[in-house]
């Protein structure tokens, strides 16, 4: 049934864009909507594209129950599409009553259900942080698990809110983790990419995994891929089969 579903237009932000816009200023920021899917209702009259069989009690042999989703779950085809209308409707929906700049933060900073923002002062993201809150509040969705490379922000967001790895204020060093699939050092407010390649066969379908393995949507560290990437270019000019072990003691073994 989730592939007769309508896939909907793509209202995700781009990757690229938003991880840029959240390097322009010196206060960043870190946050994500709490089970965003799950706070979006499914429409009555489109229940019946939702429905799924239960067997009580985990007992296959009872005959299975139609039940119907009332809310949007992760993984459905029009889950993105939907949820990030509903968020973006609920900033334009206080356009009015709300501070432009916070709205056009939810429209731009946010890529599926992750915040990424900097601020130019930790008073403008104390005061951003708040009235993003009450925003999101507003069509009920819940912002948690912030993260700041300043402690002054971080001081003033309730505990239950932040990031389990900065519940400890007095901690020397705050910590490192993932923004958007990058890693974000938030002590030295740097981007980190960590490259751990595994071992692969040396064959032409070895060559584009270990090349693929290390994730770099800036291209922070492509010119120190390139050669390999070159490798890959001539073994394929060479159509040399996937699988195929190319010589070790040839120009791609010393490569290699």
């Amino acid at each position: 049934m989730n592939d007769r579903l309508l896939q909907g237009p793509d209202l995700t932000n781009n990757l690229v864009g938003v991880l840029i816009r959240f390097r322009q200023k010196p206060i960043a920021l870190v946050a994500d909507i709490k089970s965003m899917f799950s706070q979006v209702r499914v429409d009555e009259k489109d229940r019946d594209s939702f429905r799924f069989l239960w067997h009580p009690n985990h007992d296959l042999s009872q005959p299975p129950v139609d039940y119907q989703m009332c809310a949007h779950t992760f993984g459905a085809t029009s889950s993105p599409s939907v949820a990030a209308f509903a968020l973006r409707k609920t900033a334009r929906d206080t356009l009015s009553n709300a501070c432009p700049e916070t709205v056009n933060t939810v429209i731009r900073n946010f890529y599926v259900d992750d915040l990424c923002v900097s601020c130019s002062n930790p008073d403008r993201a104390v005061e951003l942080v708040k009235q993003l809150c009450d925003l999101l509040d507003s069509g009920g969705f819940k912002l948690t698990k912030f993260l700041s490379n300043n402690k002054q922000v971080l001081s003033c967001i309730p505990q239950e809110d932040l990031a389990s790895s900065v519940v400890n204020l007095d901690q020397r060093q705050l910590p490192t983790q993932k923004a958007l699939g990058v890693y974000w050092n938030a002590e030295s407010d740097c981007l980190e990419v960590k490259v751990n390649i595994q071992s692969k066969p040396l064959s032409r379908r070895g060559l584009l995994s270990v090349i693929s393995q290390t994730y770099d949507p800036l291209g922070l560290i492509q010119p120190f891929l390139l050669p390999a990437r070159k490798i890959l270019q001539e073994v394929c000019m060479q159509q040399f089969p996937w699988d195929e072990i190319l010589p070790s003691d040839g120009e791609y073994g010393k490569a290699w």
